[in-house]
Order: structure tokens, then sequence, then C-alpha cells
């Protein structure tokens, strides 16, 4: 038997470590507590720690108990070389947990000091990658729920009781193991069920989604009380088709008149820039609309734009407008600044919605990396009852697409 034992710096680093079956020093969620309630420590790694501790309470397979102390420091006053603190402490509860079980330990962490400390015993060693302590994407727009029995039966008798703590327009994937049961959402009031519907396009084939993270954006884009939508998925998660598709529909029904669709024109990193294009404002735009082309069709697309259906618009330009009546659809916002993402939520006005569509690991310049409109949006608005999100974590594209992420 071999069990997996998490020190803090690890759960830190990937707070995704406790969805499996696992051990927790009592030191560590000390540490944890610690954290939380810093004045010090970094903001996003206080934000980790609190979503650790709730990954922990949640999900019944992190086991922690509290051995004897006493036992604990002998262990560690016997190995000279493990300090005096958190550190040795935690080195020495894995000692006596596997002497206690028999078991072989696992020792996961991100600190290059306790994974010495851990090969001295001779413990198996999972090094994390220190880079996920600067997680990018604190809020993804949904969450895993592992309720108790007690927890369960408030959720369903009691939904207007945040049983699970979860933010404003937050979906809940509610598991028991690792079994999905119910998708929930938390409105701020009530949890409630997903309520979409699948529909046929404008060109007349079905639209449904394939996959759990589609469900809840179905159901997002299918609600008229969020303004602000945003959605971030890989490539080929279907993110512009779904929402360009609902888009469409909603128009069809009548219940706006038109898509203004932004993009910051920005070049592809690394490519070489064809100099300055001919013709009129559409057709310098042209380039940056073909995406809306392969899901429409050439003809179909140019009878969109005849009619004013679809109304391209140019970041550049669009200071000082007043969109009524509109979905203002805005695509790779990876490419895009805190003062752009500030300057198309203040072109909303009556009957319209803001609808955005990114991936961060597309990011064309580390301008848009240092000063990131999509981290901006999510830090200053998640929980808001005016705005909700969505990743997509599986491209749908085909399998060939699906190969792209094999290459980071």
């Amino acid at each position: 038997m071999v069990i997996d034992y998490f020190d803090t710096s690890a759960i830190l680093a990937n707070g995704r470590l406790l969805d499996k079956e696992s051990y927790v020093s009592h030191f560590v969620v000390s540490e944890l507590e610690e954290i939380k309630n810093s004045s010090s420590k970094d903001e996003q790694i206080k934000a980790n720690a609190r979503a650790a501790t709730r990954a922990l309470i949640a999900n019944p397979q992190c086991r922690t108990y509290n051995l004897d102390l006493q036992k604990i420091e002998r262990i560690r006053k016997s190995r000279k070389w493990l300090p005096d603190n958190m550190d040795g402490r935690i080195i020495a509860e894995a000692i006596l947990l596997q002497k206690m079980t028999g078991a072989s330990i696992c020792f996961w962490t991100a600190d290059y000091n306790m994974k010495l400390f851990a090969e001295a015993e001779d413990f198996y060693i999972n090094f994390v990658s220190q880079e996920c302590i600067l997680n990018k994407e604190p809020w993804c727009g949904w969450g895993k729920y592992y309720p108790s029995t007690d927890e369960m039966a408030s959720l369903y008798s009691n939904p207007q009781i945040n049983t699970l703590g979860a933010k404003t327009n937050e979906y809940c994937t509610i598991f028991e193991g690792s079994d999905l049961k119910d998708i929930l959402r938390w409105d701020g009031n009530s949890y409630n069920k997903l309520n979409y519907r699948s529909f046929k396009s404008a060109l007349g084939s079905k639209v449904e989604p394939r996959n759990t993270e589609q469900k809840m954006l179905f159901d997002l884009l299918q609600n008229r009380n969020v303004p602000i939508k945003l959605c971030l998925g890989r490539f080929g998660s279907g993110k512009s088709y779904l929402m360009l598709a609902h888009a469409l529909n909603l128009i069809q029904k009548g219940e706006f008149d038109r898509i203004v669709f932004v993009k910051n024109n920005i070049q592809v990193k690394d490519t070489k820039d064809l100099g300055a294009l001919p013709g009129e404002e559409i057709d310098k735009l042209m380039p940056w609309l073909k995406q809306i082309e392969d899901h429409v069709g050439f003809m179909t697309f140019d009878d969109m734009l005849q009619q004013g259906v679809i109304e391209p618009a140019h970041l550049g330009y669009i200071r000082g407008r007043d969109i009524k009546n509109s979905i203002i659809f805005c695509d790779e916002v990876e490419n895009m600044t805190r003062q752009h993402i500030q300057l198309l939520i203040g072109r909303v006005s009556s009957r319209s919605e803001l609808w955005l569509a990114g991936d961060l690991k597309q990011t064309d310049s580390i301008n848009f990396e240092k000063n990131s409109g999509i981290q901006a949006l999510i830090n200053g608005l998640a929980g808001d009852p005016l705005f909700g999100m969505v990743k997509l974590l599986k491209s749908e594209r085909s399998a060939v697409a699906a190969l792209a992420d094999k290459l980071d």
C-alpha cells in the first residue's frame, strides 16, 4: 500500500491534488489556517490556502489524523537534520504514519528542502511545479464539491442557504465519490438546477452541449439576468462557436438586434507583419472576421454583414459609443488589457450584453500577460451578480486539434 502524503507547499502549488485519495497532516491544516489569516502573505497565496481548505472539507477521501505529538517530537529529535519547526514535524509525522500503517509514503512537495528531507527517509517523491503557485486563474466559474450526507440533505431541502459557500453565479458540480450527481448554480439567493435548451442554429443544424462544462455554458448564455459573460477554453473547446451560435439564435428570436463583433487586431506572436491592408475599414478587418465565416459559411456571412446582423468594430474606435440592444461579442480577449475590458464594459447600454471568449495560453504579447484583462475581470467581478463565467476543459473540434495541448 502507498499513502499519498501532501505538505503545505504541494497543496498551495496545486489544489487539484486534493481531488484524490490522500493524507494531509494536521500540521499542514494549521499552516493553511495561518496563511489564510496572515496580513503579510501574498493575496494569491491566501486565496490558494482558502481554496485548499474548502477542498479538504469537501473531499471525504482526504484523511487527516491527530497522531501522538510526543512520538512525532521524539522522531524529529532522533533525526538531527530535521529542523525544530513545522517542516521537521511534517516529515516526522510521515515517518510515524509509515511505521503505524506499514505502508510506503509518497511524499508530495513543492519545496526543495522538504524534498531533500523526504529523500533521506527513502520516501517516494512527487515534486510539484512551483509555477502553479502563481495560479493565473483563481476562479473558473465552477467548482467540484463533495458534500457530506448532511450537507447534501440541506442543499436540496434548504436551497436558499449557501451550504457550499459558492460565489454568486458559480456552478457547483456535486460529486459522491467519483460520480457526478448534479450541477447547481448559486444565484446569490438559492441553488438552482441548470435551465437551458438545445436549439437549431441559423443554418439548421442542432446545437447541443457535448460535455459537462458546455452544459454550464449553455445555462449561462441563456440567462438574461447575467449581462457580462466570460468563457475560457483551450483550442477547439467550442467557446467561440457556441457563443456565436447562441448570439445568432437570440437575434433570430428577436431578443437582440445585432452582434457587435470586437477583436483587438493583434498579430500572432512571432509572425511577420504583412504591412498596411488595402481598402475601407471593413476590408481591413476581414482577416480577423474569417473565424465567423468558418462557422456560418461565406454566403451567409456576407448576407449578415449586408443586413447589419453582424457589425465588425475595431477596438481602437469603440470609445464613446453607446451600444443598445446588442450582443457585444469579443473574441481572443487574452490579447486585451484591463483598460480594454473597462472600455468595453462601459459601452454596454440598455438591453445589451457583453460576451467575452479567450484562452490565456494563446496570449500573443508579454504586455497582455503583465496587464491581463481576463485576470482583472475575474479578480474584480467574480461573485458579482451581473457577471458569470465558465471555463471549458475538453477539446471537441477533432482528435487532431486536441493534440495541440501535448506540445506545451
